[in-house]
Formats: structure tokens, C-alpha cells, sequence
């Protein structure tokens, strides 16, 4: 079977902001003679609508491409731009353009989504075609556009679509090539497809390749066991993963430093579960679940009515107005869907939707709207102290339950373990209040509201990998994901997906 491109030829390079769409429109199938279809104004709207990125490190906030009238006329200058003939470019030109390249591939990711990928083909051919010809080259492949193919493969994302499945064959001739270049040998596609690259190989590449590569091989809803298996696997040592390390042994050396590394360890697992049990049974408690615990707390008259309320103004203040404030945008508190309306529109929907929430509390009585300003709408714990003077009790109890099973079992924990413990346990407390705030808004808002200590932690892994799991749960609250990370890994754990890693790139926050 022969297969033919067809394009216009010698067209002068024009900016593509000055176009509406590409012209001539490619045309692809057996006999060269299939139009693509183009891209829809929606699809256009939808990929233009979100935040720039700007400011902070050149590695911590991965620039969007410019933004153009058309995704497939942007993509094909870019690549002229990027592939076109000129002087041996120097190294931060090479960096320039090896990023560029990186960011068409996560814009070509951003449309090959489901609700989107019906609209897809005019954009991927442009974007296919140059990386084809690279390809043919015999140059090797960025390590994303390898993905992003094996992506298309694995998933099947093609096979539905009568235009696209035309590129399957081309697309496996692309990705057997890359392989042999990333793995070193040849491989059956089917292995390919089934172990992804080298751990080797993915180690060297850039966190954002790391990301996607674990996300297309991460089981969408995986038990315990794989999950940890894919964390050890897919983990990658930072500078500070040394001091860590050496501080661990360190402690080891020694019995005080015993003990509070497992007063550290034993508080951990508090904090996870005690947080995951306050998420899923209070913050989104049922409708059924308040019923029951009517029925329960009544019995005790008076204290139990107040608990019952206490239980009602957080379930309100977390699933109605914090949820609430970000339905519309996840980086943009009380903003509407519609990300392309006129600013003076956006503002006044973002002023009625906040009124809103305001009147719902003010209907349920002082004590809510009371709870609404002192929990910043729900960002952050209303009382820090009173939830930590209620559970460090709780806490030391259990602590000192499990010290007295491990010294019967010949171990020697004493005060220094159930203080570790204690407050180690409470750490679900300033996730709350000093971490989750951040998630829910872009790097470079972060990174100028942050301290030099809070900005170094949000560069981690651990905060990068919490904030997917955040994002998960806000798009489908049944997902009961934490701040602190541990117990939904074993209670129910939905990984990121691929889409999840691109939508939180474009909004330009945490991934």
C-alpha cells in the first residue's frame, strides 16, 4: 500500500498569527485522496483559553508555545522555524529548540484527548509529518515525541477514527525506529508497547518525559502493591534524596535517633489515615452517612447535636464551598467555565458565583458563614488548633498501645517515640494549611507569594506528586486522594493520567 502527503510547496514562511487555518488543507489516505478535517473553533478556543506560564526558573515552569489563530498553522511554523536551514546553533539555541520541540509534543497531547480528538487531524499531521521526517533522517527522536506515539498506540487512540487509523502503520514504522535507537537493539512492537523505555534511558530524560512515561504505564486504578511497585520503579533520586539518606543512617546509630525515626514513621501512618477518614467520611460525608450519624449522635443529647452540626459545617465548608470555588478553574478561584468570555464578563461571574457561596453559608447560620471566612472558603482549616488539640489526644493513645506491643517484643521505645509520633501525626494539619493552598494556583503565583523554604518544597516530587492526586480528586470527588500521601494508596488510588499531566501543564501549576 502506497501512501501520499499531500501540501502545498515553496510557501514563504508567514507568521500564523495573521491566519484564520492552514492552507492548503493536507490531505491523507491510500490514494492521497482524503481530506483532514480541520481544526474546530471550540477545539481552538479550548487550547488558547489557558493561562501563560511565565516567570520563576526556565526548569521549573516549562514555557506554552505562543499562542496562534490555528493549532496546525502554528505547529508548522514552529517546526519550520525549529528544522529550517541556518548557522551551527550554539547551546542555548540547542536547549531553546529541544524545549520547543517539547512543547509541541504536549501541545499535540493536549488535543489527542477524547473530547477533542475528532478535530485532531489537520494539527497532527503537521506535527506527525516533521517528526516522520525526522525519523527517516535517521536522527533519534525527542524522548516525548517517542511518547507521545507510543501513547497513541498503546491506548488506541486512533483506531475509532477512520482519518486518523490511516497514520497506524506509519506511526509503527516511527516508533519501531525510535526504539531501536532509545533501547539499543531491535524489539517487537509489541514489547515496545508493553515495557515503554529502559529504566536506563527514562532516568536521563527531563521530568516531564519521567512523568508522561509513568502515567502511560501506571494502572488507572491500581491495587496497593502495583502502586508501590510503580513508585519505586518510576522514582528518580534528587540532590537532596543524599542528605536524606544520610540522615536515616545517621539516626540509626544511635537509640534516640531510633526512636524518633519510628515515632516519625508510626506518626505518618497516623496522619494518612486519620486524614483519609476525615476526607472521605466527613469532608463528603453522604447525605445517608449524616443521616446515620442523626440517628447516633441524638441519643446524646446536646454534645451530640454539636458534633453533629461540627460535622455538617465541614462536610459544607470542603465539599460545597471549597469545591465549589474551583468548579469553574482549578487556578482561578470562583472563576467561570468559560475561560474565553470578556474580562469584564469574567469578573462579574466571578463576583456572583462568590455571592453565591456567600448566601448559601449566611442561610445556614453564623457559625458557617463564620467558618467560610476563617477557612479562606474553604483553602484551609477554620481551627487549626482546636482539630490538633483533638487529635493529638487520639493519637498518643494509639501510640502508646502500639510502643507497649513492640517493647513487649523486645523493642525499647520510650517518651522520645511518643512525641515523635504525636506530632508527627499531625501533619495533615499544615498540608492543610500551608500546602494546599499553593496547589490551586499557577508556579509563578506560588513561587512570588512562597517563602525561600516553601518554595524549595514545592519543587519537590512529593508536592509535584500530591498535586496530581489533588487535581484527580477535584475532578471526581469520589476519588478520596490526600495531602499526605499513603492511605488511599491501599483505599482506593486513582493514578494521573497522561491528560492529567498535560491539563496541569497548560494551567501552569504543580505536576
Amino acid at each position: 500500500m502506497s501512501w501520499e502527503v499531500q501540501r502545498g510547496r515553496n510557501q514563504p514562511a508567514v507568521e500564523p498569527s495573521i491566519l484564520v487555518r492552514a492552507e492548503p488543507t493536507p490531505t491523507l489516505s491510500p490514494k492521497g485522496d482524503v481530506p483532514l478535517g480541520e481544526v474546530s473553533p471550540e477545539v481552538l478556543q479550548s487550547l488558547s483559553a489557558e493561562p501563560k506560564v511565565t516567570g520563576a526558573k526556565a526548569h521549573q515552569l516549562r514555557g506554552r508555545p505562543r499562542p496562534t489563530d490555528d493549532v496546525a498553522v502554528g505547529l508548522a511554523w514552529q517546526f519550520q522555524q525549529l528544522v529550517g536551514t541556518g548557522p551551527l546553533p550554539n547551546a542555548a539555541e540547542l536547549e531553546a529548540k529541544a524545549q520547543s520541540l517539547e512543547d509541541r509534543a504536549f501541545e499535540v497531547l493536549a488535543i489527542l484527548t477524547p473530547q477533542k480528538i475528532g478535530a485532531a487531524e489537520a494539527a497532527f499531521d503537521t506535527w506527525f509529518t516533521e517528526v516522520e521526517a525526522k525519523s527517516q533522517r535517521g536522527e533519534k527522536l525527542d524522548a516525548l515525541e517517542h511518547l507521545t506515539i507510543l501513547h497513541i498506540l498503546k491506548e488506541q487512540l486512533f483506531n475509532k477514527q477512520p482519518e486518523l487509523a490511516a497514520y497506524l502503520p506509519r506511526l509503527e514504522v516511527v516508533l519501531g525506529a525510535s526504539d531501536r535507537h532509545f533501547a539499543g537493539k531491535e524489539r517487537p512492537l509489541a514489547q515496545a508497547l508493553k515495557e515503554g523505555l529502559p529504566r536506563r534511558v527514562i532516568r536521563a530524560e527531563s521530568k516531564d518525559a519521567q512523568k508522561i512515561h509513568a502515567a502511560i504505564f501506571t494502572p488507572k486504578e491500581p491495587g496497593f502493591a502495583a502502586v508501590m511497585a510503580g513508585l519505586v520503579k518510576d522514582y528518580v533520586p534528587g540532590p537532596e534524596a543524599a542528605l536524606v539518606a544520610a540522615g536515616i543512617l545517621a539516626s540509626l546509630f544511635s537509640g534516640a535517633g531510633v526512636e524518633l525515626l519510628a515515632g516519625a514513621v508510626h506518626g505518618y501512618l497516623l496522619a494518612t489515615l486519620i486524614e483519609h477518614a476525615i476526607h472521605e467520611h466527613i469532608g463528603h460525608a453522604s447525605n445517608k452517612t449524616l443521616e446515620k450519624l442523626d440517628g447516633i449522635l441524638g441519643r446524646f443529647g446536646p454534645i451530640g447535636r454539636a458534633i453533629k452540626e461540627g460535622i455538617e459545617s465541614t462536610r459544607f465548608s470542603h465539599a460545597v464551598i471549597h469545591h465549589g470555588s474551583y468548579a469553574g478553574s482549578y487556578v482561578d478561584r470562583f472563576a467561570p467555565r468559560e475561560a474565553a468570555l470578556p474580562k469584564e464578563e469574567i469578573e462579574r461571574r466571578r463576583a456572583e458565583k462568590k455571592a453565591t457561596l456567600e448566601d448559601k453559608a449566611s442561610a445556614r447560620g453564623p457559625a458557617d458563614v463564620e467558618q467560610l471566612k476563617l477557612s479562606d472558603y474553604g483553602r484551609k482549616l477554620a481551627h487549626a488548633l482546636r482539630n490538633a488539640l483533638t487529635v493529638a489526644p487520639v493519637t498518643a493513645l494509639v501510640t502508646l498501645f502500639s510502643g507497649a506491643i513492640a517493647n513487649a517484643a523486645g523493642a525499647d521505645l520510650g517518651g522520645l517515640f511518643l512525641a515523635s509520633s504525636v506530632l508527627t501525626s499531625l501533619i495533615f494539619i499544615p498540608a492543610s494549611n500551608y500546602l494546599h493552598p499553593y496547589l490551586h494556583m499557577t508556579k509563578e503565583e506560588a513561587f512570588e507569594q512562597a517563602g525561600p523554604v516553601m518554595r524549595r518544597f514545592l519543587e519537590t516530587d512529593y508536592v509535584a506528586h500530591v498535586a496530581r492526586n489533588h487535581y484527580v480528586h477535584h475532578r471526581d470527588a469520589q476519588v478520596n486522594q490526600n495531602l499526605v500521601a499513603g492511605a488511599d494508596y491501599a483505599l482506593g488510588y486513582k493514578a494521573s493520567g497522561v491528560d492529567v499531566i498535560v491539563a496541569l501543564r497548560k494551567l501552569g501549576t504543580f505536576y
